[in-house]
């Protein structure tokens, strides 16, 4: 699932829950785990009752990556409330992290809880616009945010925009070959090298450049040293990356 848009939530997932009766709210269990079982219902290997009385508020998260993403409950530890992230500069790394919530949840439900997990990244393509032939062998995306809050309530994200990375996808075979004829608008960077960005307005430093080598020419337009320069490249500040959305850059 890892640098790929995920359509299932998987084998399992963590779920916090927070129990409110007569306006006092307590934690019921946090970051507990949730497997698949028969009939594609998940459970915990833990049994827990409904109270039968109060309200339920449940958080799940899915597809989560394990290093640099870290849970934050509020203040007087009762529900989780948001979580940062620092993205991996490789896209083959990056995660497309996908949550649920239910609120206020009888606590005599005493049966399954529906959830509707949506997509809180943005997935960003690159895609054959403009006909061409040659040889894409790699993407790269410069001085893009690369860390940020998610507050759980708002569903939105808080981007740090002091924390500034680079990401690169090298073509699976080493490069993407365009035959100049029937390719156009087919994705560059395949479902596994998909870019999985922090929702955001790049700023003005941000660029995405293009290492493609020009067969009719013999010229590898490149950043790197000794390639044939200027390099394939286009800035980024005016775009907008949404949450849940895709842009296709041709």
């Amino acid at each position: 699932t890892r640098g790929a848009v995920v359509n299932s939530v998987g084998n399992s997932f963590r779920v916090w829950a927070t129990y409110t009766r007569e306006g006092a709210s307590s934690e019921f269990f946090s970051n507990l785990e949730f497997e698949k079982g028969n009939g594609d219902v998940f459970s915990s290997k833990k049994t827990y009752y409904w109270p039968g009385t109060g309200t339920f508020d449940f958080v799940a998260v899915a597809n989560a990556p394990e290093s640099n993403f870290t849970y934050n409950m509020s203040n007087d530890e009762t529900k989780l409330e948001s979580f940062t992230y620092t993205v991996p500069a490789a896209a083959t790394q990056q995660n497309d992290i996908i949550v649920a919530t239910a609120k206020g949840v009888a606590g005599n439900n005493n049966a399954s809880v529906p959830l509707s997990f949506k997509h809180i990244m943005s997935a960003v393509n690159v895609k054959i616009g403009k006909v061409v032939k040659g040889e894409i062998r790699s993407i790269t995306f410069k001085n893009v945010y690369n860390k940020g809050e998610y507050l759980v309530d708002q569903g939105v994200w808080v981007v740090d925009k002091t924390s500034i990375g680079d990401f690169t996808v090298h073509m699976e075979g080493g490069k993407f070959v365009s035959s100049g004829s029937d390719d156009k608008d087919t994705p560059v960077n395949t479902a596994a090298g998909t870019f999985m960005f922090i929702p955001q307005n790049p700023g003005e430093t941000a660029e995405m450049v293009i290492e493609f080598y020009d067969s009719s020419t013999g010229r590898l337009y490149s950043d790197e040293a000794g390639a044939y320069k200027p390099a394939l490249r286009g800035t980024l500040a005016d775009d907008n990356w949404e949450k849940g959305k895709t842009p296709n850059y041709m």
